[in-house]
């Protein structure tokens, strides 16, 4: 499936159901096909609806922040401020869990956002740090890497990077799978188009029943007889003769019938 009909599956889909929340992906395939206005106009209408989509009000920011709309990103980072900082326990574990992982940089800035969260006074915080520091032979304790363990290090947190991006891209195709329930009639074309004519046709009777609308109605109705023919063609030697060729045969055989018998008396 190419991405224009990726685009218009999921339009007929947000179409029948507002409420879907497969517009965070419709806005994703926008982008991809380099519409940033048309991705951000979705983002905007699938938020008034799922206001704590977390997720996409982060990729509408990223959107406006790309397309000089700085006023407009600002208004929706105040959204999200307010739940950014109410928990701090989750800041504190996050900054444990890249300490484990050896990450202790960006350890140390998350850890500082977890106690300023908190307790709000950054003037305290800087103050143990360098208190600290200044107690510390710092530079002589540090335990750098060679270049080669950091080459290994780096290549080890890509491919593992790598395998949380396939893990995160296969679980999103599965969500998508279990939200797309219902049929509409590019589903059906595109089943016709790789031979599931069964498919196509079970679709192209239910959106029948539904449909109200006489050209759209015709349309099925004709997309029925296609997939119809092509599931169930006549057998070979047994097909229906054109109306015009049995009148043709009838006439010929009583031409023959009168010629044999014109043959007949004069003998």
């Amino acid at each position: 499936m190419d991405l224009d009909e990726r685009i218009k599956l999921f339009e007929e889909i947000i179409e029948q159901d507002p409420s879907s929340k497969l517009f965070f992906q419709l806005a994703k395939l926008y982008l991809e096909k380099n519409n940033i206005d048309k991705s951000i106009s979705t983002l905007k209408m699938g938020l008034d609806k799922h206001p704590e989509h977390m997720e996409a009000r982060l990729f509408l920011i990223d959107l406006l922040t790309k397309n000089n709309m700085d006023n407009e990103a600002n208004l929706h980072i105040e959204k999200i401020h307010c739940i950014l900082t109410k928990y701090s326990s989750f800041w504190k574990k996050w900054a444990e869990l890249l300490s484990k992982n050896k990450n202790y940089d960006l350890a140390l800035l998350i850890f500082i956002l977890s106690i300023v969260f908190k307790n709000g006074n950054l003037l305290n915080i800087s103050k143990c740090i360098y208190n600290y520091l200044s107690k510390q032979d710092f530079l002589l304790t540090y335990n750098k890497e060679t270049p080669s363990k950091e080459k290994s290090k780096y290549i080890k947190e890509k491919t593992e990077i790598e395998q949380d991006k396939d893990k995160i891209q296969a679980e999103t195709k599965d969500q998508i799978s279990e939200e797309i329930e219902f049929k509409t009639k590019t589903m059906a074309d595109i089943l016709m188009a790789q031979g599931d004519y069964r498919g196509a046709l079970n679709i192209y009777k239910e959106l029948l029943e539904k449909e109200t609308d006489e050209t759209k109605i015709a349309e099925l109705k004709s997309s029925i007889k296609e997939a119809e023919e092509k599931l169930f063609p006549p057998p070979v030697g047994k097909q229906i003769e054109p109306k015009h060729k049995a009148k043709k045969k009838k006439l010929l055989n009583i031409l023959k019938k009168l010629a044999t018998r014109l043959e007949a008396r004069a003998i």
